[in-house]
């Protein structure tokens, strides 16, 4: 596999355990960790992807597919609870908390963390992208750092919760970074993350064009299985991780345009009827995992320190 996003030059394969239900992969050849930053130099971690390639378009087409994208996904997705999930995700399961102390890992935009804020938590942040750090700052004035987690030297227990939103399939060493998380979390402290289901439907379906494979970034992605693995291995006893079919939709038409083209095309993404046969796709997986199969695109995990 090439890198299908930004076009990193380089080559690689996924490697995958096949001891019973592990289902954990991993990059091969894995980059040496002095370099990945290479990797990173034009990605965009945070920020919504463009939704048009700069092309002229159709008004009347491009009003029709937008009222009825909109109006018909917006009935659907709420009559079968689709935006319920994906405001969990979104939240990261802590909207019914009461606000405490909140570190996030990977902070990014700083999107999650001041919408936090807005409901009285009290908010820290870390990012590996300085600049990242620096439009938080600016934007939304909150205490963000650059660099890693391990690197703060941040005092024991802390945080009432520590999240993280899609990265620890980026991280060479899970169990360390979740060890330090353990650390600094309160003894009644969450942990709570989302990452890639290596097990899902559309892994299954699109094989190497899945589109969270993305090559070199991804260096180990999970099953529900391996990922309670390296989250009890870090000290925590409470785990429960469910797979969500919440942003199957975008998964699910990423990996068809890199299957299609060979890479991932904005020009062709939008299409009318691409968003309805995804979206269709979409409800398809959510009732698997609403009849208990656990194939969602995405693990959803809290993990309790007690």
């Amino acid at each position: 596999m090439s890198d299908r996003l930004f076009s990193v030059p380089g080559a690689w394969s996924m490697k995958n355990c096949s001891q019973g239900e592990c289902g954990t992969y991993w990059l091969d050849p894995m980059p040496l960790e002095e370099d990945i930053s290479l990797a990173y130099v034009d990605y965009i971690t945070h920020d919504s992807f463009s939704t048009t390639d700069g092309k002229s378009e159709n008004i009347l087409y491009r009003l029709m597919r937008g009222v009825v994208a909109r109006t018909t996904g917006m009935l659907l997705k709420r009559s079968i609870g689709i935006d319920r999930k994906r405001r969990q995700l979104s939240d990261l399961c802590l909207y019914d908390d009461s606000p405490g102390k909140l570190f996030e890992i990977g902070c990014g935009s700083g999107d999650f963390l001041a919408r936090m804020r807005s409901r009285g938590w009290d908010v820290e942040g870390v990012d590996f992208d300085p600049e990242a750090v620096r439009n938080v700052r600016e934007k939304h004035g909150l205490t963000v750092h650059a660099g890693t987690m391990e690197h703060l030297n941040l005092p024991d227990e802390t945080f009432d919760a520590v999240a993280l939103s899609h990265v620890i399939e980026h991280i060479y060493d899970p169990v360390s970074l979740l060890k330090e998380c353990f650390r600094v979390l309160k003894p009644s402290g969450k942990l709570t993350m989302t990452t890639p289901n290596a097990a899902s439907f559309g892994h299954d379906l699109y094989r190497e064009s899945w589109f969270p494979l993305d090559p070199p970034r991804h260096i180990t992605l999970y099953s529900q299985k391996s990922l309670g693995v390296i989250i009890r291995r870090a000290g925590f006893k409470n785990v429960e991780i469910v797979t969500s079919a919440a942003n199957a939709e975008g998964v699910l038409r990423g990996s068809y345009h890199i299957k299609k083209f060979g890479r991932h095309s904005m020009a062709e993404q939008f299409k009318l009827h691409e968003i309805i046969k995804y979206m269709a796709m979409q409800f398809f997986e959510h009732l698997l995992v609403s009849r208990g199969k656990p194939v969602g695109e995405e693990l959803l995990c809290r993990a309790y320190k007690k």
